[in-house]
């Protein structure tokens, strides 16, 4: 009866056919794939990767998969709570942006209004009622301000522009409420379990990437008065919700990389680590931060300037604020970080962020010659590392043994920008991310086959991992068997590096995603089935 009533296409529509007619078509798509392993095979070989395709098959299989199958219990009530506080702040933004410019939803129409010179001026918009007061703040104008581009990280550059922060602000109310929460009570099952996609080859770097029907999990807001992840639950009192997240991996791997196996500087980032010391406070102490971004200002002024309130301690709050900048710094002048990044990242001019600059790379000269080490490498014409006599361009991740390859880049490609011809050098461009692929990829290598030896450990009437959140392992652990988290934690940091790896073990207050608290006392934390050994 379908098939008198519709044209049928061979390949869109196969599925509504009986099997023996799609038989030998299957049997095809087998064959198709015999043939490409048996052809990538011998490539693996050549380039000594073939331990790393069957983990990676393993992690697909055993981790990505396993995550999803597991998934994370919606709490509807919640949920709806969320959606019902934040519309009518999604309306007063749209209210309030709509009346006075434009169509917020427009995006030809933003940048349009944008470039018009809105930004050379002050808003002269009211703010809602319930926006937050040292979001009044510290605002800029921006005199000859051109927009190509009206997506986050284009706005980002403007974002101390008051319309600016309220357009920021509407997109990420919007993605909270349609994205996340909205898409969450669709996508759940009949047993309200959302099912994050983790994908183990989304990035080129070899770390988790997350879609799917619930949206990003690895980037759902979670700062700043949003609390839309308390609508994601355990699936009964059963189960108790952890998370165990890396301690500065990336600049631990760096300083391993960097510091020790190629053997630059005077091993000054790795020592930091292993006599134990807050490399964030060190740099913000070292560096002065306080007196090169502040100077001659008192405590009062610049947490007035800041917009941050006056509380009984505000010489504390003020050392976590620069030491916030000491981790900005430490994090982001791992790689090829300047200037121009760091005066945006903390909001400073750019003759301060080239002094911090400067001094920070006095400090830890190893991660700027890594840096040009690994854009030489990558392109030198050399051999392949099982089969010498055939040239290619490439760096290698330790550990892992997972390859960036230069050479699949063009040499030159030319493009128009404004009726003008221009063109670059692609493999030029990719050789200057090959240092930010080592530490970063090797981080996720690392965190995703921990992953793979704990699951094989342990089954999952025991232990039940649902995402992969950049440095993070989050799940679930059945309250009977709560101290095999620590066997977990342990299998996390058993890995041949130096300075040695560290884990954080966070678990949940209030029993929601959204509550994480750092666990102090791993034993009351077992002992009370996570209510207690937080504080």
């Amino acid at each position: 009866k379908i098939r008198s009533k519709i044209t049928l296409d061979k390949k869109a529509n196969m599925w509504m056919l009986p099997s023996s007619e799609v038989a030998y078509y299957a049997e095809l798509d087998v064959v198709l794939t015999w043939k490409l392993r048996e052809w990538c095979m011998p490539i693996l070989a050549d380039w000594d990767n073939l331990e790393l395709y069957e983990n990676q098959n393993a992690v697909l299989y055993e981790v990505a998969w396993r995550m999803e199958c597991n998934g994370i219990k919606l709490n509807r009530v919640h949920a709806e709570e969320e959606l019902a506080k934040l519309h009518p702040m999604i309306d007063d933004l749209w209210e309030a942006i709509n009346e006075k410019a434009f169509k917020i939803g427009a995006h030809v129409k933003l940048k349009e209004f944008l470039n018009s010179g809105v930004l050379e001026h002050e808003w002269m918009g009211e703010w809602p009622e319930w926006w937050p007061g040292n979001r009044k703040v510290d605002l800029k104008i921006y005199p000859g301000a051109y927009l190509g581009k009206t997506n986050k990280e284009s706005l980002g550059d403007y974002e101390d522009h008051p319309l600016v922060r309220m357009v920021m602000e509407y997109r990420k109310m919007k993605m909270s409420a349609d994205t996340y929460l909205t898409n969450w009570l669709t996508a759940a099952d009949d047993s309200d379990i959302v099912r994050p996609g983790m994908n183990p080859d989304g990035t080129n770097s070899g770390r988790f990437s997350s879609s799917g029907d619930a949206g990003n999990f690895q980037n759902i807001p979670d700062r700043g008065g949003y609390t839309i992840k308390r609508a994601l639950v355990p699936y009964n009192p059963h189960w108790i919700l952890f998370a165990i997240d890396y301690g500065q991996l990336e600049a631990r791997l760096a300083a391993w990389v960097a510091e020790v196996l190629l053997g630059f500087g005077n091993m000054e980032m790795t020592k930091l680590f292993e006599d134990g010391v807050d490399m964030h406070v060190y740099t913000r102490d070292i560096m002065n931060i306080r007196e090169v971004v502040y100077p001659g200002m008192t405590t009062t002024q610049i947490l007035t300037k800041l917009g941050e309130p006056l509380d009984d301690n505000p010489e504390a709050l003020l050392a976590s604020r620069c030491r916030g900048m000491g981790k900005t710094m430490n994090f982001g002048l791992l790689y090829n970080g300047t200037e121009y990044m760091l005066s945006t990242l903390l909001k400073i001019d750019k003759e301060t962020a080239r002094q911090l600059v400067y001094t920070w790379r006095e400090l830890f000269p190893a991660f700027a010659k890594a840096q040009k080490y690994y854009e030489n490498l990558s392109l030198t014409s050399r051999g392949m590392p099982n089969a010498p006599e055939k040239n290619a361009k490439y760096i290698t991740q330790p550990i892992s043994g997972r390859h960036r390859k230069i050479h699949r880049y063009p040499t030159w490609v030319t493009f128009y920008e404004n009726g003008i011809r221009k063109g670059f050098n692609p493999q030029e461009a990719a050789s200057r991310k090959t240092w930010n692929n080592v530490p970063q990829g090797l981080g996720g290598y690392l965190c995703t086959v921990s992953c793979l030896k704990a699951n094989r450990l342990y089954d999952d009437s025991m232990l039940r991992f649902f995402a992969n959140i950049h440095d993070a392992l989050d799940g679930f652990v059945n309250v009977d068997n709560m101290p095999i988290v620590k066997n977990v934690m342990d299998i996390m940091i058993d890995w041949d590096i130096r300075p040695g790896l560290t884990v954080d073990l966070s678990g949940s207050k209030d029993g929601t995603w959204q509550g994480m608290s750092e666990v102090k006392d791993f034993d009351l934390w077992c002992d009370s089935k996570g209510r207690e050994g937080y504080d």
